[in-house]
């Protein structure tokens, strides 16, 4: 048993040392090939690791900038984007106050037209001698107040007096 294992023991010392030196051929081809290398291209391999290493930081630095930039669009679209939304809601806002002052306004030509109407058929009840009628409304109201005066002849708007 002991010789089983000097003869194992002595395969696996030849192994090692086998493998030791295919790893110092390949240590030395590798270093030969290197300097080859290095002269054919004029840069030594410490040079290309330093510009591989100032290349990566460029790199960082360059894509730093860009999350930056981005950053900096992104916060400049949600400007743009809330002050759309401002203007249109105040857009909106200005719509509808406009269409109620066009609907104030409507109202008040509809009572103007209607009092004019209402003039019109109580200077024509004036020129054919009658007395305004009963249902002649708020302009009624206005010839019979206590003093005797129209509406017209007390400051109104209108021109033609009113009889009583």
């Amino acid at each position: 048993m002991k010789r089983i294992n000097a003869i194992e023991s002595n395969r696996e010392e030849a192994r090692e040392r086998q493998l030791s030196v295919v790893r110092e051929r390949a240590k030395h081809e590798a270093g030969r090939m290197i300097k080859e290398l290095e002269q054919r291209s004029g840069t030594t391999l410490d040079e290309l690791e330093r510009t591989l290493e100032a290349k990566k930081r460029e790199s960082g630095a360059l894509q730093a900038d860009r999350e930056s930039r981005n950053w900096d669009h992104e916060q400049t679209v949600e400007k743009i984007r809330t002050r759309k939304q401002d203007e249109e809601s105040a857009s909106e806002r200005l719509r509808q106050a406009m269409q109620q002052l066009e609907q104030g306004l409507s109202l008040r030509q509809s009572a103007i037209e209607t009092r004019e109407q209402q003039l019109e058929m109580v200077q024509l009840d004036g020129a054919r001698g009658e007395r305004p009628s009963c249902g002649s409304g708020i302009l009624l109201r206005r010839c019979e107040r206590p003093s005797g005066r129209s509406a017209a002849a007390s400051g109104g708007s209108g021109s033609t007096r009113l009889r009583k």
